[in-house]
């Protein structure tokens, strides 16, 4: 007679498959990683991986939010520095995770859920930029103006390769003409 196995708790499960994604994904690329190697790195059968995940898309999202979250649970210590000193802190941040990026990029035109995803990564990142940008004492209405035109400066500055000198400057600069 089969043995039943051990009741394993559905968040710990979760949390075990979206520790191996990432790690296939960081590693090998979203595109290399197969569902099957998900698995096998989470020890799980294939079909488990649909009990908790609808799709590799939804998947990717889940580690995008855990990788978004962590960053974001250190963010508070941030907020007393300087505006650029934030900003380059987000940047780098993001930077663990250059390839996912890119595959965001990539899945917005075949992927709805992954698309809203990214729209709603973009509005965080404003209203967190809004927020400092307000408190250091720019004029109410350039606010959003520079909200939007710096989350697309670190996109672009996560998408082609920079030296950090060069990302500061960028960054210091648009934070100068405010």
């Amino acid at each position: 007679m089969a043995k039943n196995k051990r009741h394993v708790d559905k968040e710990q499960k979760a949390d075990e498959i979206e520790l191996a994604a990432m790690q296939l994904f960081i590693e090998v690329g979203f595109d290399s990683s197969s569902m099957s190697m998900i698995a096998k790195s989470a020890n799980v059968a294939p079909n488990t991986l649909y009990w908790y995940f609808k799709n590799k898309d939804d998947l990717l999202i889940a580690v995008l939010n855990r990788l978004v979250s962590a960053s974001m649970a250190l963010y508070p210590s941030m907020m007393t520095k300087p505006l650029t000193e934030q900003t380059l802190w987000l940047l780098h941040q993001l930077k663990q995770t250059k390839g996912l990026i890119s595959t965001v990029h990539a899945r917005i035109e075949h992927s709805p859920s992954i698309a809203t995803w990214h729209d709603n990564f973009h509005r965080m990142i404003e209203m967190l930029l809004t927020a400092q940008l307000t408190l250091n004492g720019l004029e109410k209405d350039k606010v959003p103006s520079f909200a939007s035109a710096l989350t697309f400066v670190v996109e672009g500055l996560l998408s082609h390769e920079h030296t950090q000198q060069e990302e500061q400057e960028m960054i210091s600069w648009i934070l100068r003409t405010q």
